[in-house]
């Protein structure tokens, strides 16, 4: 990943479901505007958004994630959140790079 200049796009994760964004070109900043549908029913599952600098002719590198409860999306409401990605392993923060999400 080149953390100048990067291909991002997202998987997000929840209720057994996978889905994942458009790749926005050359950006650190990436907006994606983009609608899906997930069950979010189950208060006790988690959402997961994972980041990747989309390669052409290598593989995906990963650049963060965020994870949180499907409880925090209650009552259907948007959210609009700053999370900082997280490396793969739960603990370890990376707070040079932000994501912000609204559902």
């Amino acid at each position: 990943a080149d953390f100048n200049n990067s291909d991002p796009f997202a998987v997000i994760e929840a209720n057994r479901r996978k889905v994942k964004t458009k790749v926005i070109l050359k950006t650190l900043e990436p907006v994606w505007n983009e609608k899906f549908e997930i069950d979010l029913t189950d208060p006790y599952h988690i959402v997961k958004i994972v980041v990747y600098d989309w390669d052409k002719y290598s593989s995906n590198d990963f650049l963060g994630q965020v994870v949180f409860p499907i409880s925090d999306l209650a009552d259907g409401k948007k959210i609009r959140k700053w999370y900082n990605l997280i490396g793969k392993d739960k603990g370890t923060a990376d707070t040079s790079k932000k994501s912000k999400k609204e559902l």
